[in-house]
């Protein structure tokens, strides 16, 4: 199995998941140079690259997940994400967004989509929605589609 965290930092969720999926092959992207040297030092087992979630450094079909929490208000251009997350996931791969909810946003000045929004961009990118959090006061809204 392969898990890929999209916007890793330092490598937090990898360092979970490598003891959930002890077997699985772990690898993170990030645009910061000095989040990616931490998360190499603190989780050896796992590889780390330099990059953004629209250029994902990846070969095609080449992971059975994608994650990436709360970092998607970051991307230049989220629907361009969600893109390179459905070319890097095999069928049947599931890919879960965790981001801040509006409510945050109005009060951070984030890129945050609605709950609609982010379920357009996938099924135009080919992913099935399987299920999303609601609105409402939650601080984050989570995703969960698979690739058809």
């Amino acid at each position: 199995m392969t898990i890929v965290d999209i916007g890793c930092g330092t490598g937090r969720f990898l360092r979970r998941a490598a003891t959930v999926w002890p077997g699985a092959q772990l690898c993170g992207v990030d645009p910061a140079v000095n989040m990616i040297a931490e998360a190499k030092r603190l989780n050896p087992k796992a590889s780390f690259t330099v990059g953004f979630a629209e250029q994902i450094p990846l070969p095609g079909a080449s992971a059975d997940i994608v994650v990436s929490s709360l970092s998607f208000h970051h991307w230049a251009d989220q629907q361009k994400g969600v893109y390179e997350i459905a070319r890097v996931l095999r069928p049947g791969g599931l890919f879960c967004l965790a981001d801040h909810s509006l409510i945050v946003a109005r009060h951070l000045g984030e890129n945050v989509k609605s709950g609609r929004e982010i379920r357009s961009m996938m099924t135009n990118a080919g992913l099935a929605i399987r299920r999303q959090t609601g609105a409402g006061w939650r601080l984050v809204r989570i995703t969960l589609a698979s690739k058809r």
